[in-house]
């Protein structure tokens, strides 16, 4: 797949592709923020910041959810904007005129300090190399008793059956897998994470641990592994030996029981306070 810690540019190019492929393995796991969030978002002169929003689902979500509010969408990708902006276009009720994009890095918000009434975080901060500067940075732009709330990664990932055909079927096939570049750093448990939350000056915090989970067609994991967590293994393939790893994976999927394909993969959610 894209580096994971890639330059911006790297999520430039890969935007569309994250936005089909990857999106939807989280998305029930970003909008459940929503439900953590404050009741009073729907009154008028709230702000929601989204930083590491990629391609807009959650602020859009939210847009909706809350008629009267606005929301920033923070991103260091360019690409993942632009798309969060045509969602918000497509989304009609007059989001797009309440949606501001602004392409940053997280660890420094182009936003006035207090200016903030909640911030959210989905699948980022795993991926930044200093967590304490962007847990300032979101302590920073929150208003006195705001909200920052956030679900990302937790260490401990399942072994998953398919996964590990699909790289069986690739040493035999002699197909050469890249090194893997600079990986991400989830947090070991939810009282680290919220350890860090109070390091960084947050009140009320609270941790727990959560699961994302889906049930896999065969083909659609196929997918999934060529077009985004595995491009790196079919994008050099000449098409003849692209397709002949995809009909000898599929092949072998065939022999695995309908309940391997039901993935688990452990996370992590989190909230916290601005004092007073």
């Amino acid at each position: 797949m894209p580096d994971a810690t890639a330059p911006a540019s790297g999520y430039d190019r890969f935007a569309a592709e994250y936005e089909r492929w990857w999106l939807p393995v989280l998305a029930t796991a970003t909008l459940g923020l929503l439900d953590r969030l404050p009741p009073d978002l729907g009154r008028d002169d709230r702000t929601l910041v989204d930083v590491g929003s990629g391609t807009g689902i959650l602020p859009v979500a939210a847009l909706r959810r809350w008629p009267r509010l606005r929301a920033v969408a923070v991103d260091a990708s360019s690409g993942m904007l632009e798309l969060a902006r045509a969602a918000a276009v497509a989304a009609g009720d007059g989001v797009a005129s309440r949606l501001e994009t602004r392409v940053a890095d997280a660890a420094e918000l182009p936003l006035a300090d207090r200016s903030a009434d909640v911030v959210t975080s989905s699948f980022m901060i795993q991926l930044v190399p200093d967590r304490a500067a962007v847990l300032s940075e979101v302590l920073r732009v929150l208003r006195p008793g705001a909200t920052f709330a956030g679900v990302t990664w937790r260490s401990g990932e399942l072994p998953f059956e398919p996964e590990e055909v699909f790289f069986d079927v690739v040493d035999d096939l002699g197909i050469d897998v890249p090194e893997s570049g600079p990986q991400p750093e989830p947090y070991e448990s939810a009282a680290a994470a919220a350890d860090e939350l109070r390091a960084a000056g947050f009140v009320e915090v609270t941790a727990g641990d959560e699961w994302l989970q889906r049930q896999w067609r065969p083909v659609d994991y196929l997918d999934l592994l060529e077009y985004w967590t595995a491009d790196d293994v079919f994008a050099p393939l000449a098409d003849e030996r692209r397709v002949r790893l995809r009909d000898e994976t599929l092949r072998r999927f065939g022999r695995l029981p309908h309940r391997d394909f039901a993935w688990r993969a452990p996370l992590v959610s989190f909230r916290g306070t601005r004092p007073d």
